[in-house]
Order: C-alpha cells, then sequence, then structure tokens
C-alpha cells in the first residue's frame, strides 16, 4: 500500500504502509480519505476488515475506541436524499421501528464514529446528484468527529474530493505478501517448496497475479503441480475451479451440462464485450441476463461463482421497489469472455480492432486483446500487425507473442532489441506498460537487456510500475 502526504512545500508525495493499521494511524485530520486501486485488490475486503475489527474491538485496530461505524456502499446513495435514508433502507431490517430523523440523531449526536462509503464508481452522477449532507461531509463541514473512508477503482472518479484529501493505493501483492500466504495457506513451514512455487511465478503475469483474488487461485493450482507460462493459462485454470468445484457437488447427470456450458459461452461472450466496449453497465437485471444467456445457464454460472447476485433498488414516485441485480465476480473474468468474442470476430472478419480501439480503454484494449492472443493463435497474428503500425504500442506485440507462444525464448533477441533502445516520455502510459512488462519478463528469465530504459517524467511513472 502507498499513502499520500504533503511535504513543506505542499507537493504530493507517497509513502509506503506495510500494515493496513497504519492508514488511520497516519490520516491525521485530512476531512476525506480516499481508497483507491484496481479490481480485485482488495479495497472492499479492506472496508470489511475494518469493520469486523471494530465489531470485534480488535486492540489492535485504531477504531477500536470509536463509537459507532458505518459502512455503506456508494450505490446504496442513489435515491436517497441524505446518509441516515441510506442507512434506514441498506443496512436496517425492513420492519424497522427507527425513522430516518432517529437515525440522523444517533448519528449526530456520537461523539465519535466512521463511515465508510465503498464503491465510488457505483454512484455515476456525483457532481449533479450526490445528497448535499453527503458533499457536506466530504469537505469536512459535517460530521467532523467522523473519520470518512472512500473506495474508489481511480482517484479521478471521485468528482467531489475536497484540498486535503488524503490518498492511499493499494497495489495488490508484493513478493513478502505472496510469501507469506503460501506459507500460511498451502505449503506450510516446507521452504523448499516455497521456493520452488515462487520460481514458477517467473512469467511475464506478474501484474495479473497481483489481483489477490488471482493469486490464490494460481497458487493453489501451483501446490497441485500445474505449470503457468501465460495469463491465459492462469485464467484457463482459474475458471476450471470455479467449474471443476461445481461438478463436485452436483448428480452425475448434471455433469455433462455444465461441462457444456463451460466450453460453449458464445451468449455470455456477447455480454462481456458490452460491457468492455461501454454499450453496457458492469451491472445487469437478473431478467436481462437471463433473456441474453439463457436462465438454465444462468443458475449455472450463478451457482460456481463466475456470477454474482445482489439485491437492487429501484425508486419509483417515492417508493423503493426491489429486484436483483447480477455482475461478472471479477473485471478480468468478463474480460476474459470479451477476448472469447473479439477473438471470434476477428478471426471471421466480422470486426476491425479501429471500431474496438475506439469503445475501450487504452488499458482494457491491452487485456483483452493479450487474452485474445493467448486464445487463438492467428487472432494475435493479426492483432500484432494492427498495434505493430502504432508507435505507442511498439512494443505491447512482442507481449502477444508471449501469449501466443507461452515461450519467452522465441522472442529473446526482438526482446533484447526493443529494451536496448526503449525511452519513454510523460504521455505515453501504454508504451510504459508494455515495456515494464518486457523488462520485468527478460529479468525474470535472464535475458540480458544491456541497459535499463530510460523513463522520462516524475515520480508518478513510479505509482504506476507498481
Amino acid at each position: 500500500m502507498l499513502i499520500s502526504s504533503q511535504d513543506e512545500i505542499d507537493l504530493e508525495t507517497w509513502v509506503k504502509v506495510t500494515s493496513y493499521t497504519e492508514i488511520l494511524e497516519r490520516i491525521g485530520t485530512s476531512p476525506l480519505t480516499v481508497i483507491e486501486g484496481d479490481p480485485g485488490c482488495g479495497k472492499s475486503t479492506l472496508t470489511l476488515k475494518l469493520a469486523q475489527d471494530w465489531c470485534n474491538s480488535s486492540k489492535i485496530s485504531p477504531l477500536h475506541r470509536k463509537d459507532i461505524l458505518i459502512l455503506l456502499k456508494m450505490k446504496d446513495l442513489l435515491g436517497v436524499q441524505s446518509i441516515s435514508g441510506a442507512i434506514k433502507q441498506s443496512i436496517l431490517p425492513r420492519n424497522s421501528r427507527l425513522t430516518e430523523t432517529d437515525i440522523e440523531n444517533i448519528v449526530q449526536k456520537c461523539k465519535s464514529g466512521v463511515l465508510i462509503l465503498d464503491e465510488c464508481e457505483g454512484y455515476p452522477d456525483q457532481e449533479t446528484c450526490l445528497p448535499s449532507d453527503v458533499v457536506n461531509i466530504f469537505k469536512g463541514e459535517k460530521l467532523q468527529n467522523y473519520i470518512v473512508l472512500v473506495t474508489t477503482r481511480s482517484f479521478s472518479l471521485l468528482k467531489c474530493s475536497p484540498l486535503g484529501t488524503r490518498r492511499i493505493r493499494l497495489t495488490g501483492f508484493n513478493d513478502r505478501t505472496r510469501d507469506e500466504y503460501i506459507h500460511r495457506a498451502i505449503v506450510k513451514s516446507d521452504d523448499k517448496e516455497v521456493d520452488e512455487m515462487k520460481w514458477h511465478l517467473k512469467d511475464v503475469i506478474g501484474d495479473l497475479i497481483q489481483v489477490p483474488l488471482i493469486f490464490v487461485a494460481f497458487a493453489h493450482k501451483l501446490d497441485e503441480g500445474v505449470k503457468f507460462h501465460s495469463r491465459t493459462t492462469v485464467l484457463k485454470h482459474v475458471l476450471g475451479c470455479f467449474h471443476g468445484h461445481m461438478e463436485n457437488k452436483v448428480v452425475q447427470q448434471d455433469v455433462d451440462r455444465l461441462r457444456s456450458f463451460k466450453h460453449e459461452h458464445h451468449a455470455l461472450d456477447g455480454v462481456a464485450f458490452d460491457i468492455a466496449t461501454g454499450k453496457h453497465g458492469n451491472t445487469w437485471d437478473k431478467g436481462e441476463m437471463c433473456q441474453r444467456v439463457g436462465k438454465v445457464f444462468y443458475e449455472s454460472y450463478l451457482q460456481c461463482g463466475i456470477f454474482v447476485e445482489k439485491e437492487g433498488k429501484v425508486h419509483e414516485n417515492g417508493s423503493v421497489q426491489y429486484n436483483r441485480k447480477v455482475k461478472f465476480c471479477d473485471e478480468v473474468i468478463c474480460e476474459w469472455y470479451a477476448a472469447h468474442y473479439l477473438s471470434k470476430k476477428l478471426l471471421d472478419s466480422k470486426l476491425n480492432l479501429l471500431d474496438v480501439e475506439k469503445n475501450m480503454t487504452p488499458f482494457k484494449l491491452r487485456k483483452v486483446c493479450l487474452f485474445a492472443s493467448g486464445i487463438n493463435y492467428n487472432v494475435g497474428e493479426k492483432i500484432k500487425q494492427y498495434f505493430g503500425q502504432k508507435k505507442d504500442y511498439r512494443h505491447f506485440p512482442l507481449l502477444c507473442s508471449l501469449e501466443m507462444t507461452q515461450r519467452i525464448d522465441a522472442i529473446s533477441s526482438d526482446l533484447q532489441k526493443a529494451l536496448h533502445d526503449a525511452t519513454i516520455r510523460n504521455n505515453q502510459d501504454m508504451l510504459l506498460w508494455s515495456t515494464f512488462q518486457l523488462l520485468s519478463a527478460a529479468s525474470r528469465n535472464d535475458v540480458s537487456t544491456f541497459r535499463v530504459p530510460e523513463f522520462g517524467g516524475g515520480p508518478e511513472f513510479v505509482h504506476l510500475l507498481v
């Protein structure tokens, strides 16, 4: 984790912290603290851990002396006028006799408390629709005696953050955290086995397994003797875990049906591609999803954990209607199925990459294209040819080759040449990411690069590399 701080001339710098308890020890008098990080890095898990420690009065938590802790999803604020309204609708039982006024009085009279708002990206129009008392809380004009934490995928998604907002960035699993997890959950005290497992991490999948969800599945598969050489093989085995676990639970006559759904998921691929290109949001109505993929297919993917279903609220004429919402369990899973759609359409020449590039963010585009390259070799050649003509993507085709061949020795000479003359400037985020991935692959596999690429710009580039 990294945490921002202000120096003597009011410039933002970043400091590494080693424990989640340090977060609350360092936030000082900031009216708002924003916890940011990529999907799967543990933002929501962190908020739940903070809440659990408070509920258990854990002495190691700086929150254990707080009188009250309120944990809400940002989407819980949709259609309500206040925090007390969100608490009434989202936390309390439906038959609770407490009114919003009662809740407001309790919250206001509390001498010290914590307010946690998770998933900022779940509130799409913060600038015009966010309840005024929430804006006042963010500005430090209300609930001044509360610690206020907000989680988001990107700080830029929070449109109403005041000056002096403290930022915390979750950077995923580092080497020490991975070692600790392997020791604790998989091989216990066998140092030799730990070292052997770590050796198999030496590939260009380091950024993918920084996502704790993927790393945990990855590490357990390694313990079973499975070897991975690309992000594509990692995702295949992760999803194999989902489906295999479900197959072990059902009667024999249902196994064939489940296995057919595992391999035949064309409708789901289209759903994922609509999400990846921004044609549809991450969350779907249950009925809408069932109509797209089929009810039996939907139930199968819900039971095995690829879909996550939650109760949603619709506000109509002053009343609240409850319905079921569904989304992928993790964004990287959605990107995997979107890559299948892209692969098929490119193979059939029914889609061109120029149109895809216009509708995807650059970093989502590279993840989907890398998966597509690993899924189908001929598609990978098309992707390499397209991006090889683009200056800011000139190293990206080498990453595609790694996915296609799963062998770094097959591209070692091209890798050396690419890294030897690499110079990256401030506005070349894609080239920076690609170069760093290639540099990591080279160093982990003892491929000589002759020199370290020159990275121009300020300390913000360090953040991109973390």
